[in-house]
């Protein structure tokens, strides 16, 4: 039986994954340039087509508040992820040394990655003097966790993301359609120092967020969601005697101070809320907030910001266990 047949192969999920991407991919660059095709041809040639390899400027950004999406940015976080007594989470943790009367400690959040252009198909004005375009490239990225309140500043987790993604923007309307596998890792320091157990997790799927600049043009609305087609998870969700699958999540926020490419210099004040619920937590809304303040020198950026966690937490070997926490974030585009 060839290998798009048959359900057992390990490229049947990743051909029909292509596939359905292919699909996706060329509706929403129809839907957002169907309205260019409806123009006179004389609005339409405001300037040429300009399709060119590894571009320095992506089309579309990734959510700002998302904690996993790929990027440079580290943070110091009060959190009380590693709390006991928490019997519906995905594991019974052992009594972890060092934490406070309230099950709270200091932690570092760490991303490592980017979202980089490889192509841009098509990048022109519009009829209505804005631009439509349309970009391929690559996402790469990991998130980890360390404890900063021991000696030993022990490894906690990490969440490793893949993905090819597909941009394309409108005027005001963008979307991007991702194809992508993530997985989460756990530390070998709180395996060996707390006797913390891995539990299976990861996942294949294909999300399409849509987002939209608003009138005043000093903030931006985003919604979709992913489906999942292979998830290791939902064995673990059968392991652990629970009911839930894990096919399926929503995401959505809205965010001001997007990085403004052609600005060289100055401050600006940036705000992000980002929401995600899935199948596999029952749907509970994990959310993250980002309030600072962003600055820029020629092709530099940074962003000085508090960091706000709240729901199951976002790590996908804690994906069963509620999180708070609350700190200082500092992120830097390369």
């Amino acid at each position: 039986m060839p290998f798009f047949q048959n359900p057992g192969h390990p490229l049947y999920f990743l051909t029909r994954a292509a596939l359905a991407a292919l699909a996706i991919s060329s509706l929403v660059i129809s839907v957002l340039g169907v309205a260019g095709s409806l123009t006179p041809l004389a609005a339409q040639e405001t300037e040429p087509d300009t399709s060119l390899w590894f571009p320095r400027e992506r089309l579309v950004p990734g959510p700002l508040a998302d904690p996993l999406e790929p990027g440079f940015r580290g943070a110091a976080v009060r959190s009380d992820l590693l709390r006991g007594g928490l019997p519906d989470a995905e594991r019974r943790l052992p009594r972890v040394e060092g934490l406070s009367p309230d099950g709270e400690d200091w932690q570092g959040i760490v991303s490592l990655g980017e979202t980089l252009p490889i192509r841009t198909i098509v990048n022109r004005a519009s009829a209505q003097g804005g631009v439509l375009g349309a970009q391929l490239g690559i996402l790469v990225g990991v998130t980890a966790r360390f404890r900063l309140a021991t000696g030993r500043n022990e490894y906690v987790a990490s969440d490793w993301v893949v993905g090819l993604p597909l941009e394309v923007v409108r005027d005001q309307w963008d979307a991007r359609v991702l194809l992508y596998h993530r997985s989460a890792h756990l530390g070998d320091e709180i395996m060996e120092d707390a006797g913390v157990r891995r539990v299976g997790y990861g996942h294949e799927g294909m999300q399409l967020l849509v987002g939209r600049v608003l009138a005043s043009g000093s903030a931006r609305v985003y919604a979709g969601g992913s489906h999942l087609f292979r998830s290791e998870t939902t064995g673990t969700l059968a392991e652990l005697g629970r009911p839930e699958r894990d096919r399926w999540e929503i995401q959505g926020g809205i965010e001001r101070g997007q990085p403004e490419p052609h600005r060289t210099s100055g401050l600006r004040t940036v705000l992000a809320l980002d929401v995600k619920s899935s199948e596999r937590t029952q749907w509970q809304p994990q959310w993250s907030a980002l309030a600072g303040v962003a600055f820029q020198a020629r092709s530099r950026e940074g962003m000085l910001a508090l960091r706000w966690l709240h729901g199951p937490a976002i790590h996908g070997e804690f994906f069963l266990r509620p999180e708070s926490a609350l700190g200082l974030e500092f992120r830097l585009t390369p």
